[in-house]
């Protein structure tokens, strides 16, 4: 994480109460029996996580996911989203870490 991220650094103390689910979702799948695949061909993870494990909308993150595409990543797990899938990509919606794991097997 940026210094700016959590507040470090920048005189600002308050508490961090988000998380970044691709981290999350790579810590989790490592306990596994199965490692995520990073891109190409792989799945990407788009959003915030809260501290009860809902994954929220972020900001531009129709562009974050044209960009994951753009990069290589063939699925994308991100809240749910009114855009259709760009070419090449599966979208993934979930509303929470659980359902996001699941997705992945």
């Amino acid at each position: 994480k940026g210094a700016g991220d959590r507040g470090q650094g920048t005189g600002d103390t308050k508490q961090a109460t988000s998380d970044n689910p691709q981290s999350a979702i790579r810590n989790l799948q490592s306990l596994g029996p199965r490692p995520l695949a990073p891109g190409p061909l792989g799945v990407c993870a788009i959003g915030e996580i809260g501290l009860g494990g809902e994954i929220r909308h972020v900001s531009g993150i129709e562009q974050r996911i044209r960009e994951a595409v753009r990069l290589g990543f063939s699925h994308v797990i991100a809240p749910a989203v009114s855009m259709k899938a760009p070419s090449g990509c599966q979208l993934i919606p979930v509303a929470n870490l659980s359902q996001a794991m699941e997705m992945l097997g």
